[in-house]
């Protein structure tokens, strides 16, 4: 039977960011004792390289699998973010290069060379977060192709197996997690902004300065903000395709609500177990079958009478 692969050209990246990307890695390894930001950096580029290839070593089992793969990367938004990774990792690497030339001061190391001002400093803090964001769209979207492909080899018999829904369930905590760990990320950078904002313009020209390091400072925000949006369209893709769902004993607080179970149009192709459901005072659960047009808003945000 004849099987498919993914190309990152079918999926609109670019083989120019491709290289840039390789490109940076092999600079920065020549780099004699680089500092920890790039060799971080130079780590986050070896993973994104390693995982497009694992990505097109794939075997899709039939066409439909394929066309579906490519869909659910797409709206991943990961072409678009390795093509942006792809673009500043040219830049970055021109003006590592050319510090690389010059003679190395006493005093000062070559991530200090690169970043002489606070600007410039600022700078190298949106590329790492280009750089860290964009390995993160791309592992999450790379492991969840590889279970969509591995159920759709498996046969749809096979696709209820232990271990692809506990792959499933590994996955849908790992995103979920990582989240939440975007939401911290993203409220410190606000923290800092503020801070920048709140600062008194002590001599000429700082605040021109500080204008461009807020400008740096709102771009990483945009980049954090995307990889939320990525990583929202890759949790919501994953839950879409378990298969079973086990739920734990339920307790309500006072006063509260709860529907546990499953809407009528995915009966009969998503195994739930329920555990026992308790309501305290004043409280009300649904458990079980509710229908379609149920009106989610009216159950829990309307006060019973």
């Amino acid at each position: 039977m004849n099987s498919f692969r993914i190309t990152t050209s079918d999926l609109g990246i670019t083989g120019d960011a491709l290289s840039s990307i390789a490109s940076l890695h092999v600079l920065i390894s020549r780099v004699n004792g680089p500092p920890r930001t790039l060799q971080d950096i130079a780590s986050h580029l070896k993973y994104i390289q390693d995982s497009l290839d694992i990505l097109e070593a794939i075997e899709i089992p039939n066409d439909a699998a394929s066309d579906g793969a490519k869909e659910t990367l797409r709206k991943t938004g990961m072409a678009g973010t390795v093509n942006e990774c792809g673009q500043a990792c040219s830049s970055f690497a021109q003006s590592l290069a050319k510090c690389m030339k010059q003679p190395a001061s006493s005093n000062a190391s070559l991530l200090e060379r690169m970043s002489p001002s606070a600007y410039s400093q600022e700078k190298i803090r949106t590329f790492h977060t280009l750089v860290k964001t964009c390995r993160t769209t791309v592992h999450f979207a790379v492991c969840s192709t590889q279970l969509f492909v591995q159920r759709h080899a498996d046969g749809s018999a096979e696709a209820d197996n232990g271990k692809l829904r506990k792959q499933l369930e590994t996955l849908e905590v790992q995103t979920e997690e990582h989240i939440e760990l975007t939401k911290v990320q993203h409220k410190e950078v606000q923290v800092r902004k503020q801070k920048l904002q709140q600062e008194p313009d002590n001599e000429a020209g700082e605040g021109a300065q500080r204008e461009l390091v807020i400008r740096e400072v709102n771009e990483q925000t945009r980049l954090i903000e995307a990889v939320q949006v990525s990583l929202g369209v890759i949790y919501s893709q994953v839950q879409s395709r378990r298969t079973a769902q086990q739920i734990g004993n339920v307790t309500t607080t006072d006063e509260s609500k709860a529907l546990v179970g499953m809407p009528a149009e995915v009966i009969g192709k998503i195994d739930q177990r329920l555990g026992d459901v308790s309501t305290t005072k004043k409280s009300v659960a649904l458990v079980g079958v509710y229908g379609n047009n149920m009106d989610m808003s009216g159950f829990f945000f309307t006060k019973d009478k």
